[in-house]
């Protein structure tokens, strides 16, 4: 598979690359599979299907490593949930 588009330095972490719009167009329809990590589309009469990791599920987090990611302003916002149990009746 051969695609020729323009790429663009972003400051970003944790990720390897972002697709953009511009190339998203480029491939005409494609067909996402989210529960399987698939991501399908057609090059002129050849189909491709681009796999994605299934090891990269939710993982605990150290506090070093949040710290870290503050420091390079690698997070926005930080979000956490807790389950209580209300009282009934």
């Amino acid at each position: 598979m051969e695609l020729s588009v323009d790429f663009y330095v972003l400051p970003l972490e944790g990720t390897e690359m972002v697709l953009g719009v511009v190339l998203m167009a480029t491939l005409g329809p494609v067909t996402m599979d989210f529960s399987k990590l698939t991501f399908e589309f057609k090059q002129g009469n050849k189909e491709h299907r681009w796999q994605g990791e299934s090891s990269m599920g939710p993982q605990p987090v150290q506090l070093q490593t949040l710290r870290r990611l503050n420091d390079i302003k690698g997070v926005v916002a930080y979000f956490s949930t807790t389950i209580t149990r209300g009282k009934r009746g």
